[in-house]
């Protein structure tokens, strides 16, 4: 049995759905680049992504979902890109955001930093 990528899942859903899964996506592999995703980092991805009580638990999902595949962050910007190419300002927001969780334990570190700088080439906004 093959497993859909995380990506085939979701291409045909909406652009706001595509959104949250781009920047959840990233955000759960930035909190991995360094090791394993904590509660704390995990409670950091819910707070920077604006949603309603009902909605919390999808994001929970997406997080947990993004969190056990093993699809880097390379292959996720490179589809974040194929999806929402003509949306720079979107393309923006999301490494805004990186860099916004980066800071979260207020230390950037060095692979977070070199994440965070292939995303931006990768995106090329």
């Amino acid at each position: 049995m093959t497993t859909l990528s995380s990506w085939e899942k979701y291409k045909t859903s909406d652009e706001s759905v595509i959104c949250i899964v781009a920047v959840i996506s990233l955000c759960v592999s930035l909190c991995k680049v360094n090791g394993n995703m904590t509660e704390y980092e995990k409670q950091e991805i819910i707070n920077l992504i604006p949603h309603d009580k009902e909605d919390e638990e999808l994001l929970i999902h997406l997080i947990e979902e993004f969190n056990k595949n093993e699809e880097d962050y390379i292959f996720h910007a490179q589809n974040i890109k194929k999806y929402l190419n003509d949306k720079k300002l979107v393309l923006q927001f999301i490494l805004a955001t990186l860099y916004k969780l980066a800071l979260s334990d207020r230390v950037i570190d060095p692979e977070e930093k070199n994440m965070i700088s292939k995303t931006y080439e990768i995106f090329d906004v």
